[in-house]
C-alpha cells in the first residue's frame, strides 16, 4: 500500500509540455523502478491500484480547485487509462524476466511507457508530431532514470551481501581457531593423563605396596584410561 502511495505522490511532481492537460510526472519514474525492485508484486495489480491512486488524487485536487466533480473525472480518466494500459502492457512483455539485462529493460520500459502516453494523449485530443516525439524522448528519459537508480540499488545490495559474507567468513575463522586452540589443549592434557596413568600402573607394580594399595593404584590406572579414551574420542569428532 505504502508503494502504491509512493507512485500517487510523485505522480504529483509533473509538468505540462503543451497547452492542454496533458502530464508527464515523476510517478512513472517510481513505478518503474518499483516494478524492477519488488519481485513479489504483479505488475498488471501494481500499475491499477496506482492508476488508481492517481486518479483519486488528482480528482481531489481538481475539485479543491473549483472544478466540478463531472469535469473533474472527465479530465483525470486519461490518467487512469494510461496506467491500466500500462499494467497490461508490462504484464504482456513481461518485463520482470529481463530486469536484468539493462538495454532490453530500457527499450520494454520505454515502450510501455510510450504506448500508454500515446493512449492518453489520444483521449485528451492532444494528438500531434511534436506530442508523438516529446512522449518518445520522456519515455527513454524515465526509463533510462529509473534503471539507473536501479543499477545504484543493485550494487549496494551486492556491496551489502559482500561485507556480510565477509562477516561470516571471519566469524568462521575465528570458530576454526578456537576449534584448534582446543584441540591442542585436549592434546596436551592427553599427556598428562597418560603420565598419570604410567605413574600409577608403576606403583602398582611396585612389590614393597600392600595388596590395598596396589589395587587402588591399579583402580586409578583404569580410570584414567577411560578419561583417556573419551578424549581420543573428542579429538576424532574434532578431528
Amino acid at each position: 500500500m505504502h508503494l502504491i502511495l509512493l507512485v500517487a505522490f510523485f505522480a504529483e511532481i509533473y509538468f505540462r509540455p503543451f497547452n492542454g492537460y496533458f502530464k508527464f510526472s515523476a510517478g512513472i519514474i517510481v513505478l518503474n523502478l518499483i516494478l524492477l525492485v519488488v519481485d513479489d508484486i504483479p505488475e498488471y495489480w501494481l500499475a491499477i491500484f496506482s492508476g488508481f491512486a492517481v486518479f483519486a488524487v488528482r480528482t481531489a485536487v481538481s475539485l479543491f480547485g473549483g472544478e466540478l466533480p463531472s469535469a473533474a473525472l472527465t479530465l483525470n480518466l486519461p490518467s487512469l487509462a494510461y496506467y491500466l494500459a500500462y499494467g497490461f502492457l508490462a504484464r504482456i512483455l513481461d518485463i520482470k524476466k529481463r530486469q536484468d539485462q539493462a538495454l532490453a529493460g530500457i527499450m520494454l520500459l520505454s515502450a510501455v511507457d510510450f504506448l500508454s502516453n500515446l493512449l492518453e494523449a489520444a483521449l485528451r485530443i492532444e494528438m500531434n508530431a511534436q506530442a508523438v516525439k516529446l512522449i518518445l524522448l520522456v519515455a527513454f528519459t524515465r526509463s533510462i532514470v529509473a534503471y539507473f537508480i536501479y543499477e545504484i540499488y543493485q550494487r549496494q545490495k551486492l556491496f551489502i551481501l559482500s561485507a556480510e559474507h565477509q562477516k561470516r567468513y571471519t566469524q568462521l575463522n575465528m570458530f576454526i581457531a578456537n576449534i584448534q586452540a582446543e584441540i591442542f589443549y585436549l592434546k596436551k592434557s592427553m599427556k598428562d593423563i597418560e603420565e598419570v596413568m604410567r605413574k600409577s600402573y608403576s606403583l602398582y607394580e611396585q612389590q614393597g605396596l600392600g595388596a590395598e594399595a596396589r589395587e587402588k593404584a591399579l583402580d586409578i590406572a583404569r580410570g584414567v584410561h577411560e578419561i583417556k579414551k573419551d578424549y581420543q574420542r573428542v579429538l576424532l569428532g574434532f578431528e
